[in-house]
């Protein structure tokens, strides 16, 4: 008898169980040997007919770490399709490849770097850093794809792609210079989600938010006796603030302009309510109505006042900075909440900051310095505080100091709805910085049209509506990032006094004949060509909002901004030099940012298969079949892949969209590396194989239901189980229960901790183990350990499975059972 690689043997020759770690070795290395993996366009069957295409780009992984039980997932469901596809007789391309991740993996290696040698970004430089970043993508992408080849993957190994590499970074130039040239790229001042410590923009969809403990305080602000002022006017405006340090960037108080209407209003909403309402549910909202008539009996005359001297231009002083202040009429103002009065802060908050659009008037005065501390626009005792720290306590402090703050009874306990950056976890602030942004208005109608006439199925159907209702916001998109990992941005920019130091009007000097030469060479290039290598943009100081293509502003400043189709294009003009030469040598420099990470990984349907170029793999793979992936990139990637898509190729990038459950832990918790609670695939193939794995997790697998798998160490000593908790899954080292044996975790950092062995990270929905005696039925389970027990107690999913077919342990159980 043969093993399938020409080696021959008798049945004594048998060994006495299966060895999986053999097999999938001897086995996956023939495949790719012999090339069952790599597609070629224009394959043919035995009878010469061409095969159909079928295509799957694999969600690139993050090379921020190892792979979890959710990527073992996703990929392993890819493959089914693949291999089925593949089967059948179709000519199947699973494209695989992986993401430079670039706010994630630049914080991990700057981390380290700190950690371990005591550098920071700076001491290094942009180019150091980036080159530590490389070795680090060198080692955990080389993992990572060994994890997926351990999987069982059948992708087209020959054909990897990596968002930084040559080929993704060409595609990006050519997509952001597209837009540029086409008016959907601009940079403006825009309030955005800060992140602090890593000191860069995130988008609303890396936001999340927690519920902590918090504060409403207090505070009078005094009213300016001036001309518009009169008798019988209050002395002071009390307002309220979650967030006591933003005052000192206030612009303005504002109050309702019609409070009665505003109370009308919701009292007619309430009284809606209650006709629907019955039982307890009226009860509240009857309880609701009695109390806002009261607090309209209470407040209206005073919040009447309030607009009177608003429409009449009272001013306040702003407390601490000593700043006069408008007092306006805004509908922000809530007159049911509070005080009736609200500060704004248009440079360090949302709704203040659509205030101050609408009050352009009242400026807005950004306070904060990139790393969180209070800048040069506050007075000299508060510049180099922390926002959210030591600036609050100083400004209560001397707000209590003033007399205009008694904490006694002007502070509120509260639960506040705290934003975090989904990538450092550290509080998000808002943030009024120049950002480069992409218009979303056309875009995100095209994509959510592609949906809407069924070009693009999402299955489960539900999953459309997550999809049209964020395209539906059309929010525009902050692409830039202030990082040094990523695409840098293609633009080079300089700032003129005039027109005539521009273009070198009059040619009376030779620095007039170099600009001269500039402006010509740039109008070369962006209208002598095609396509054009170069597109020139310029924005008025007076107005940034309005921007020029063929001629500058007529007076007054303006800024130009190039944007340079390949910095690296060799194709001579009429001076037959390089395009980023001559701009750095005329003082233009290029834009610091890098690309959102999502802005690449967009383009990974075509950008993979060879666009811009017109391959032959983009015209026989593209668009792709399906794409498989998870709820939670729904808008951060899927969305913007089909208007990327659109944009770009004309079609749409795939034709199908499966959104698969997520793997969760024992909390609800989804599964990262970065919490502790993700659980290696590999821990579990070593035991028990890559088919016993990838059987396990497809047959949990629902179009509904999310997979819950408690997780636990395994202690390496004595095979006993430890109950992870949120609390020893982010610790180095853990003490057995059973033999009290410490042994490390994947934080450990010091020698005397990475000395130790490593416990392994395992999950699964099991009911039974070898080594505790358990038999199939749970009726007969042994009291040796009872925690399986109470599990299948705690999941009456798993009883019930239990009952219909008493294999079902076999199935869920990644450590064995009794009889497997």
């Amino acid at each position: 008898m043969s093993d399938g690689n020409g080696a021959s043997g008798s049945l004594g020759d048998l060994p006495p169980q299966y060895d999986h770690q053999g097999a999938q070795q001897r086995w996956y290395r023939f495949w790719e040997e012999r090339g069952y993996f790599h597609a070629e366009p224009g394959a043919k069957d035995a009878a010469g007919n061409p095969k159909t295409p079928y295509c799957i780009v694999i969600p690139p992984p993050n090379v921020t770490g190892a792979l979890h039980l959710g990527h073992a997932l996703n990929n392993t469901l890819q493959d089914i399709l693949i291999r089925m596809k593949r089967m059948q007789g179709f000519n199947t391309l699973w494209m695989p490849g992986t993401d430079h991740d670039g706010i994630a993996t630049q914080a991990v290696v700057e981390r380290r770097l700190l950690e371990e040698q005591k550098l920071t970004r700076h001491q290094l430089g942009r180019e150091g850093l980036v080159e530590k970043i490389w070795e680090w993508k060198n080692q955990y992408e080389k993992r990572i794809l060994g994890q997926l080849k351990q999987l069982g993957c059948s992708c087209d190994w020959q054909r990897l792609r990596f968002t930084l590499d040559d080929q993704c970074a060409r595609a990006v130039r050519e997509t952001f210079f597209r837009l540029f040239k086409d008016g959907k790229i601009y940079r403006g001042k825009r309030l955005v989600n800060w992140d602090t410590y890593l000191q860069t923009a995130v988008s609303d969809d890396e936001v999340f938010h927690d519920p902590v403990k918090g504060h409403f305080w207090h505070f009078k602000y005094p009213v300016i006796k001036d001309a518009a002022w009169r008798d019988g006017d209050p002395e002071f405006v009390t307002i309220a603030t979650t967030r006591p340090e933003t005052m000192l960037g206030d612009t303005a108080v504002a109050v309702h302009p019609d409070p009665a209407g505003a109370f009308d209003a919701l009292s007619s909403k309430l009284r809606e309510s209650m006709l629907a309402a019955t039982g307890k549910e009226r009860e509240q909202l009857n309880e609701q109505a009695d109390h806002l008539l009261a607090r309209r009996a209470r407040m209206l005359p005073q919040l009447e006042r309030l607009r009177d001297m608003a429409q009449r231009g009272v001013k306040l002083r702003l407390p601490l900075a000593d700043r006069e202040i408008p007092l306006i009429a805004d509908d922000w103002a809530k007159p049911e909440l509070g005080s009736g009065a609200v500060k704004i802060t248009p440079a360090h908050d949302e709704n203040d900051y659509a205030v101050g659009q609408r009050h352009p008037e009242i400026g807005a005065i950004n306070i904060m310095n990139p790393d969180g501390t209070l800048n040069d626009n506050v007075p000299e005792k508060y510049r180099g505080l922390k926002m959210h720290t030591t600036a609050r306590a100083a400004v209560i402090a001397d707000m209590e100091a003033a007399g205009l703050f008694n904490p006694e009874t002007d502070r509120e306990d509260r639960e506040i709805d705290l934003a975090h950056s989904d990538r450092s976890k550290t509080p998000i602030e808002p943030y009024l910085a120049d950002q480069w942004f992409v218009k979303m208005d056309e875009l995100a109608q095209s994509a959510m049209d592609a949906v809407s006439d069924g070009r693009v199925k999402i299955v489960p159907e539900r999953y459309g509506k997550t999809y049209l209702d964020w395209l539906g916001e059309k929010r525009d998109w902050p692409v830039g990032r202030q990082l040094w990992w990523g695409h840098r941005i293609v633009v080079w920019s300089r700032h003129y006094e005039s027109w005539g130091t521009y273009c070198g009007d009059g040619l009376k000097t030779l620095a007039d004949s170099h600009q001269d030469e500039l402006s010509d060479r740039l109008g070369s290039l962006e209208t002598c060509f095609e396509p054009a290598q170069a597109c020139v943009r310029y924005v008025a100081d007076g107005d940034p909002s309005k921007t020029f293509r063929a001629t500058a502003p007529d007076s007054g400043g303006f800024t130009v901004y190039v944007c340079v189709r390949d910095e690296t294009n060799e194709a001579p003009d009429v001076y037959e030099q390089n395009v980023v030469e001559l701009l750095e040598r005329q003082g233009f420099t290029q834009s610091e940012e890098v690309l959102d990470t999502w802005f690449s990984s967009a383009l990974w349907p075509h950008s993979t298969l060879g666009w811009p170029i017109q391959t032959p793999e983009l015209a026989e793979f593209y668009p792709t079949s399906v794409l498989v992936t998870s709820r939670d990139i729904i808008t951060l990637w899927v969305a913007r892949m089909v208007l990327t898509g659109l944009y770009n190729m004309g079609k749409v990038p795939f034709r199908e969209v499966y959104i698969h459950p997520k793997i969760l832990d024992g909390y609800g918790e989804t599964m990262s590396k970065s919490k502790g609670n993700g659980v290696d695939p590999i821990d579990v193939i070593e035991k028990f194989g890559a088919d016993a794995l990838r059987f396990g997790i497809a047959y949990l697998c629902t179009e509904t239901q999310d997979v819950r798998l408690p997780v636990e160490f395994e202690c390496p000593h004595c095979g006993a189980l430890i109950p992870q908790t949120k609390k020893n899954r982010t610790q180095p080292r853990v003490e057995c229960e059973k033999c009290r044996q410490p042994f490390r975790t994947q934080w450990a950092e010091s020698e005397a901790d990475k000395a130790l062995p490593r416990g392994a990270v395992v999950s699964g929905r099991r009911c039974h183990r070898r080594r505790s005696g358990y038999t199939r039925s749970r009726r007969s389970i042994r009291p040796a350990d009872r925690r399986c027990h109470r599990r299948c107690e705690q999941d009456r999913r798993c009883h019930r499975r239990c009952d219909e077919d008493r294999r079902c342990h076999r199935r869920f159980c990644f450590r064995g059972c009794a009889d497997a």
